[in-house]
């Protein structure tokens, strides 16, 4: 099994249930993204590997924020502290 599987199902389950706790349809993931609704389901279950510009064009069309942390953060770090800005 490849090892990003896995990664992407969680991904895709945290922005499906984000999705539906908005009460954002596929429709208007759609038509805000560009994205065909293949690739929403395919970026939602995970079962595919797709593009970043997919990822990061339903990112905005559901309207989170993406970010990258340093491994050495514990619970309760604050990043800014940790970069120094």
């Amino acid at each position: 099994m490849n090892k990003f599987f896995n990664t992407r199902e969680v991904i895709g389950r945290y922005l499906r249930d984000t999705r539906e706790e908005k009460g954002i349809s596929l429709y208007k993931v759609s038509k805000s993204s560009g994205l065909r609704f293949e690739t929403i389901k395919a970026i939602e279950s995970g079962e595919k590997n797709y593009s970043m510009d997919s990822l990061l064009a339903y990112i905005g069309a559901i309207d989170v924020y993406f970010f990258f942390s340093p491994k050495e953060l514990e619970p309760g770090d604050k990043l800014k502290d940790i970069i120094g800005e």
